[in-house]
């Protein structure tokens, strides 16, 4: 169970560094056609 824990928060923490990642990249797109 402990071991399921860890890897469900490694799997979120990938995630939002995948979510910003791709903030990050739409809102540089954005920037660069406005």
């Amino acid at each position: 169970m402990k071991s399921v824990r860890v890897g469900l928060q490694n799997f979120m923490m990938s995630n939002i560094q995948l979510s910003i990642l791709f903030v990050w990249y739409h809102f540089g797109n954005q920037l660069f056609w406005y």
